[in-house]
């Protein structure tokens, strides 16, 4: 309910048609590539430029991938668990399997991970997605420095995209942990009474 209370809100504040702000989410498609899996399935079309139909298949497609495994995560646990730990289980799912990816997105996960004291994966995050962070900022966001090393857009394809691999594969590993259950504070993550349901 509250996702469509804040359409609703939006939609009443700024005189937006009730389904606009949905149709941006659903048809958002920017960045493809840069991250997770549809970056690894860029490197083989880049390695193999014949087998460019899996790459053309996440941009055609990938947002129903994204919004699938994202239903499928809230149907599998988000739903059974406290408020705070399900936004957080479906935001680590969204960074495991979304199709499309902005560097900023890094610190969505920072307060939801603090509300649920899921601590342990929190400290790998952070440390990854620093990293990935520090590099990309200061090598390409404040100055282009990176193209001291490699031209353009080799450094973008060997040096900053696969910067962004650990903080990825710590959202996958993170993403699994929480459908089994695997929280710092089990006793405190689903709601209660979810295990009768």
């Amino acid at each position: 309910m509250v996702p469509i209370l804040g359409i609703v809100v939006y939609a009443a504040l700024v005189g937006a048609q009730l389904l606009s702000p949905l149709g941006k989410a659903v048809g958002y498609n920017w960045g493809v590539g840069v991250w997770g899996y549809t970056f690894l399935l860029r490197l083989v079309t880049i390695a193999l430029p014949d087998v460019s139909a899996p790459f053309q298949f996440a941009l055609r497609y990938g947002r129903y991938v994204t919004l699938a495994a994202l239903a499928l995560v809230w149907l599998l646990r988000a739903r059974e668990e406290r408020l705070s730990c399900s936004i957080l289980t479906v935001f680590v799912a969204f960074f495991a399997f979304t199709h499309a990816f902005s560097i900023q997105y890094l610190v969505w996960l920072l307060p939801l991970a603090i509300f649920c004291e899921d601590y342990q994966w929190l400290n790998r995050y952070t440390l990854a997605a620093t990293s990935y962070m520090m590099l990309v900022y200061s090598t390409l966001i404040l100055a282009p420095h990176i193209t001291n090393l490699l031209p353009w857009p080799q450094a973008d394809w060997f040096i900053i995209m696969p910067s962004a691999l650990p903080a990825w594969l710590v959202a996958l590993g993170w993403t699994i942990a929480r459908l089994r259950g695997q929280h710092s504070t089990p006793e405190e993550a689903l709601v209660p009474g979810a295990d009768r349901i």
